[in-house]
């Protein structure tokens, strides 16, 4: 055991797995409120579009909770009670297990495996990032330096990282994934901000030249399958394509002629960057990066008199890129995200999942029919607490052109069948066991339950954020069924 002061700031790695389970929980001497809140990124997805999860839990009798989530990357958590956030950005790998000791709002212990990791990544915070000394230097003279000094100061803190975490674990075993992010987080943090300097708090007159400004391309992993999980990396396949082509458009080398091309042709430009630098899944994830980000920039256009001419400029090119992808949900994740800025009337996503009998239900079989679509888990006090006004709800419209769908976030379909059997409720009982991190809850974008949604019996979704069960939501229900 490893005693900790101040906020803790981790990475606990062990060996890569896929979809087992991880644990994360802790004990208060004193909490401030019964309900503890985690958030996190589910899948890579969510942390490009920076959509994160929250799960709560009641804290027990005990001042004890216990997370179990299942995942197939490291997450990256944070733990809130109150409005205590207890830590944030903390690092848990797939099928680990952490263990807090909380006392007056702070973390004082924690347990679980690798501990001198915890050690060295609490060392590295306090040294690098959040003391006050390093603050100061880093914020204020670091941002302001001329380009020779810039990469200078750069060179010599990722040099100083690498030397540190080599020293901290000069004799002591050191897992192997743990050695990765870690080298990840360090290379890539440098690259990114040699990556932005021209945008950062810098003159615009500053430049450097290229020899000098991608030169940590000799010596960092560019395109790096293995680190498509890791945050950092994920932020580096965005960063190098914007910024190799920011750098082209403030060149003063270039001829405003072909300055203009070159503000006409953005996507095409950053993604022939990206496809120079980056193959496979990298390249994909970069590219939808870029597509994202145009997006973005069409909803802020919402309303105004160009709109239409940039959705139409910006549909046509994100079709072109339809070949770009091997990986087609990527592409078509992308292409509804962007469709869906123009349309009224939103279809609800189909899917198919098992019932627990095993047989497959679709979500479009039910066509001509309100359906009430409930996202919840066992595990989430909230969504339990609802489900003696669900039946109730379900009997008010039964014999009525109402189905009630029911998809459980739970990972064990036994947990889940066990959970009916002693509280059963009627409904269509689905399960999700990819959890958040699954393709309905990244369909239908759920990032917190219980959450509820209204769908006509054309198949559209006219509410996006039903009421719940206990609100009383029959009118609207009623309103449907009339129709």
């Amino acid at each position: 055991m490893k005693k900790i002061f101040l906020v803790l700031i981790g990475i606990i790695l062990i060996q890569k797995s896929f979809g087992t389970i991880t644990h994360i929980g802790g004990h208060f001497d004193k909490p401030s409120t019964k309900t503890i809140t985690i958030q996190y990124y589910a899948s890579i997805i969510n942390m490009i579009e920076s959509r994160s999860t929250k799960q709560e839990l009641p804290i027990d009798s005990r001042n004890n909770f216990r997370f179990e989530i299942e995942t197939d990357i490291p997450l990256n958590f944070h733990l809130i009670n109150g409005d205590n956030w207890l830590f944030i950005n903390k690092y848990v790998a797939p099928g680990d297990s952490l263990w807090f000791e909380i006392q007056k709002g702070n973390v004082t212990e924690v347990t679980g495996r690798c501990e001198d990791c915890i050690g060295f990544m609490f060392e590295w915070e306090n040294k690098f990032w959040s003391g006050k000394a390093v603050n100061e230097e880093f914020n204020s003279s670091a941002r302001r330096l001329e380009p020779k000094e810039f990469i200078e100061y750069w060179n010599k803190r990722r040099t100083d990282q690498l030397n540190s975490f080599n020293k901290f674990f000069k004799g002591k075993a050191l897992p192997s994934l743990f050695k990765e992010v870690m080298e990840d987080e360090i290379n890539y943090s440098y690259a990114v901000a040699i990556l932005q300097y021209s945008t950062k708090n810098v003159k615009s007159s500053n430049r450097l030249e290229d020899s000098v400004y991608l030169k940590f391309l000799e010596f960092i992993p560019v395109d790096n399958p293995n680190a498509i999980t890791h945050g950092t990396y994920l932020h580096f396949l965005r960063e190098l394509p914007a910024n190799i082509y920011f750098a082209m458009t403030s060149d003063p080398r270039v001829e405003n002629s072909d300055r203009n091309y070159i503000w006409l042709n953005q996507i095409h430009l950053r993604d022939s960057i990206a496809k120079k630098y980056f193959t496979g899944k990298s390249y994909e994830l970069a590219l939808y990066q870029i597509l994202y980000e145009q997006i973005r920039t069409a909803e802020l256009m919402k309303g105004q008199s160009y709109f239409e001419s940039y959705y139409h400029t910006s549909d046509s090119i994100i079709s072109q890129c339809a070949s770009s992808f091997s990986d087609q949900t990527l592409y078509k994740r992308v292409s509804k995200k962007f469709h869906e800025l123009k349309d009224t009337s939103k279809a609800a996503p189909d899917f198919v999942l098992k019932d627990i009998d095993g047989k497959q239900v679709r979500l479009s079989d039910f066509k001509g029919t309100v359906v009430y679509l409930d996202f919840w888990a066992t595990n989430c006090a909230p969504c339990v607490a609802e489900i003696p006004d669900a039946k109730k709800l379900s009997e008010r419209f039964k014999g009525k052109d109402v189905v009630f769908i029911y998809v459980s976030l739970d990972h064990s379909d036994e947990k889940l069948k066990q959970f009916l059997n002693k509280n059963s409720f009627n409904g269509i009982q689905l399960n999700a066991p990819q959890g958040f991190a699954s393709d309905v809850a990244n369909l239908y974008e759920i990032n917190a339950i219980p959450h509820y949604f209204l769908i006509d019996k054309a198949g559209n979704i006219v509410n996006a954020d039903a009421p719940r069960p206990s609100s009383n939501p029959d009118k609207i229900i009623e309103k449907l069924v009339q129709q």
